[in-house]
């Protein structure tokens, strides 16, 4: 009995093993027939998803109209009740907590809701169009039974035009806004009532355009839609999904037979994960030690558990010494407690945290980092540790420090007399513009200053200035004010306040008396006397500009010297009606000029001077009269900024040097002032022209530092918008404005141009060679090119190649002409590099 048992164990142990896999067979394949028909089920409602939207494509490229506009509406429903289906579909639900699977099917739904908006847009823009078409005819009726030829033949040209728009050939927009300007001109000599036919016409026209326009951008942003690659993008990645789910499923029948090889493999990939684990972690490790950003890890006490070799080498604490003490061995003491406070409650909120701390090392030194703290929390949301990340910013600091002290050396030398050590003529200027307070303005002049200068010598004539400086500082006035120099032997007085004339009398004469009294010496022994002139203009209410008061001052005080008193005050007669007749004179040429076709660009080079050949080239504006002969902008860009001609005529220097540089393959510049840049349809024209340039990267724009750019937003966005098509930019005339280094250096520019009013003194006036050398060391550290203006002799030629000034600019390297003529430049000898004898 104990044999045939034991025999039959082995049979009845087979069996039992061959029933469960003969049921695991069963089940394998009634479970593979379940998978494949639900998996066919989804891929055929994906594939009906592809054909409604290859139908839709088809409604909009046939461009239908409202007719069939149910159509659209079935086609909508069916593709939504598919997408409705989908979500439940048991294929669908086998992949669903897939976050890639369900961002791309919501990326499918999206992208439909912004098809179908469109497609209703789509509607609703040709329902209006095809309402305002059918009416125009009844209106076209009406005006051609005015009797009027020109508005009958007007109307009747807009038909046509609008007609041929609608039915998809181009429409000239220039032509057609012409005819509308040109039917509303003669629809204003109508009577009333025919003149509301005439405007009810004029709107549905536009009406139209606007919505046939609308129409093409609906239909490119339709092109830009591209549902089906959406669709097929979550086909393919659910296709995927479902295999991975049949494989588990094979993989999960398979399980009881493989299960010893499971477990083996199991417990191999486990090793492996661990291994791979401990090297990912090795590595990580590594990677945090050598970086180069200091990194802190502290427990939730704040108290310090890892520090890297960064940290050691920035703080000067070893490891070893960090951990276990608190961050706060760190402080400087240089902040105030409410910045920790802050910190900490930023952190014990569990919140990241951004700054920067001024800290101490360990050799007592102060440093600057920028810092981000983290904090690291569980799968449970409970805090585990702060990693804190940080970057040493002392140099940065430093660096930042030396441009506030060279732009603190620059305003010095921009606003202040460096003689006499008086706010300059520049801050007059500004103190003028700041407030809209009445205020008195004196400007004085020595008189025969320059025989004193001539007879004595400049030394004396300087001893002078600076003893009148200090008479007139010294002057007693109940109001408050302000005195500067101008220039040689100007000076002015600002009052905060609208003297009266006696007011202004006893002042005058209360200078006069100090002037009298006061010794003024040329020499050891000899002392000299001297009077003065003065003229007086008042600010008004807002109503003036700086530049305006200071010139009615100046006429005063010509008309004083002229008149031989020793003050006078401005009065209107003494320019405006002679101002008036000038400004229309200019203005009436500025017209013909524009009208005739005589503005035109000229072209000046700029000079390589290590090569000798010419780097690019300036376009100047110029108006040619009617002899032929070239007139500056000085004499017309103002009256044009007034006439409102600015803006064409800055279209047309555009138009005209693209034109030109088109040809050639010559670098070349245009200006461009902050009303330019803020001038949305300029902007418009420019990058349209830019986009037509075979290399746009040729170009340069010049912005006009000295125009005081005010608004450094729309200035970025200016550069911003160029820079896209590879364009340069340079800061052009710098150092006659404000010249803020640090607001130039963040304008990203590629080229500094030293204003000529300080390139032309340079050979004579130290000032101005210390200027010219600041800027050019602050353009090489910003790795900006330096270009030198207004170089007008050899000897400034050179001092400025001694400085390290290459690219130069000038008229004695060629002046403006209104062709591109490299001979007439590289044939002069004395702009050629050097070079050594054989």
């Amino acid at each position: 009995m104990r044999f045939i048992d034991k025999n039959f164990k082995k049979p009845l142990a087979l069996y039992i093993v061959m029933g469960f896999l003969s049921l695991f067979l069963l089940f394998y394949f009634y479970n593979l027939k379940i998978i494949t028909r639900e998996n066919f089920v989804f891929h055929q409602d994906l594939g009906m998803l592809q054909l409604l939207d290859k139908d839709l494509n088809l409604f909009i490229r046939d461009k239908a109209d409202y007719l069939n506009f149910d159509q659209a509406i079935k086609l909508t429903n069916r593709f939504e009740k598919h997408l409705e289906k989908i979500q439940r579909d048991e294929a669908y639900l086998k992949i669903s907590k897939d976050p890639l699977i369900v961002r791309d099917l919501s990326a499918i739904k999206s992208t439909y809701t912004e098809k179908r908006d469109l497609i209703e847009r789509y509607k609703s823009r040709i329902a209006i169009a095809n309402n305002s078409m059918r009416y125009l005819p009844v209106l076209l009726q009406e005006l051609e039974s005015f009797g009027n030829q020109r508005v009958g033949k007007t109307a009747q040209m807009l038909y046509e035009r609008i007609s041929q728009y609608a039915f998809g050939e181009d429409l000239d927009h220039p032509v057609f806004a012409r005819l509308l300007r040109q039917l509303e001109q003669y629809g204003d000599t109508l009577p009333m009532d025919q003149k509301k036919i005439v405007h009810l016409y004029k709107a549905h026209i536009s009406l139209i355009s606007e919505t046939i326009r609308s129409l093409h951008q609906i239909e490119r942003d339709l092109s830009h839609i591209h549902l089906d690659e959406k669709i097929t993008r979550f086909s393919k990645r659910a296709h995927t999904h479902l295999i991975q789910k049949m494989e588990e499923a094979v993989t999960i029948d398979f399980l009881m037979i493989m299960m010893l090889l499971l477990f083996t493999l199991a417990s191999g990939l486990l090793y492996y994960r661990r291994i791979r684990s401990e090297n990912e972690l090795k590595i990580f490790k590594e990677g945090v030690d050598k970086s180069d950003n200091a990194i802190i890890l502290t427990d939730p006490d704040h108290t310090i558990t890892y520090v890297n070799r960064a940290f050691e080498k920035s703080t000067g604490y070893s490891a070893k010494e960090a951990i276990g003490n608190r961050p706060s061995i760190l402080k400087s003491g240089m902040l105030d407690p409410s910045f920790y406070q802050e910190l900490a409650k930023e952190i014990r909120e569990k919140k990241r945290w951004f700054g920067e701390f001024i800290n101490r090392r360990k050799d007592g030194s102060v440093f600057y980092e920028k810092a981000s703290i983290i904090p690291i929390m569980d799968e449970k949301g409970e805090l585990l540790s702060y990693m804190a990340i940080k970057l040493d910013i002392t140099q940065e600091k430093l660096y930042q420090a030396s441009i506030q002290k060279k732009n603190e050396e620059i305003y010095e030398k921009h606003y202040f007399d460096q003689l006499t050590h008086l706010p300059n003529r520049n801050k007059l200027l500004e103190d003028l513009e700041q407030s809209e307070r009445q205020r008195t303005l004196l400007l004085f002049n020595i008189d025969d200053f320059q025989q004193i200068n001539d007879f004595y010598g400049i030394h004396a004539g300087d001893n002078i200035l600076i003893k009148f400086a200090q008479i007139m500082i010294e002057v007693s006035l109940s109001y408050p004010k302000q005195f500067y120099r101008m220039h040689a032997d100007e000076f002015a007085l600002l009052i905060d306040a609208h003297c009266s004339r006696e007011e202004i009398g006893a002042l005058i004469s209360q200078l006069e008396a100090n002037i009298s009294r006061a010794s003024f010496f040329v020499s050891l022994q000899q002392q000299i006397s001297f009077t003065f002139s003065t003229g007086i203009s008042f600010t008004g209410k807002g109503s003036k500009n700086a530049q305006t008061i200071l010139i009615e001052a100046d006429l005063a005080l010509k008309y004083a010297k002229k008149s031989s008193f020793s003050y006078a005050i401005y009065e209107p007669s003494m320019q405006i009606a002679p101002d008036y007749e000038k400004n229309l004179q200019w203005l009436t040429r500025l017209r013909e000029a524009i009208e005739e076709d005589r503005i035109e660009p000229w072209f000046q080079p700029i000079i390589d001077r290590k090569s000798g050949e010419i780097y690019s080239y300036e376009s100047l504006i110029r108006m040619i009269d009617t002899a032929g002969a070239p007139i500056s902008p000085f004499f017309f860009l103002d009256i044009a900024k007034k006439a409102k001609l600015y803006v064409p005529l800055t279209k047309l220097m555009i138009r005209k040097s693209f034109e030109k540089f088109a040809q050639n393959d010559y670098r070349f510049s245009l200006n461009f002032s902050f009303e330019d840049m803020a001038d949305e349809g300029v902007v418009k024209y420019l990058t349209q022209q830019l986009s037509q340039l075979p290399h746009p990267e040729r170009f340069t724009a010049e912005i006009l530092e000295s125009e005081s750019i005010t608004n450094y937003d729309i200035t970025r966005e200016f550069i911003s918008r160029l820079k896209r098509y590879g364009c340069k930019i340079a800061i052009d005339d710098f150092g006659s404005g404000y010249s803020n280094f640090e607001r130039i250096f963040q304008l990203g520019a590629d080229y500094l141009k030293i204003d000529g009013s300080i390139i032309k003194h340079i050979d004579e006036n130290e000032q101005m060679r210390i200027i010219t050398e600041t800027i050019v060391s602050f353009g090489h550290k910003s790795n900006m090119n330096i270009v030198a203006e207004f170089v007008h002799s050899g000897e400034i030629a050179d001092l400025l190649e001694k400085m390290g000034v290459t690219l130069m600019q000038g008229f004695y390297f060629a002046p403006p002409g209104p062709d591109l003529d490299p001979k007439m430049v590289l044939e002069n000898e004395e702009i050629k590099p050097e070079t050594t004898p054989a």
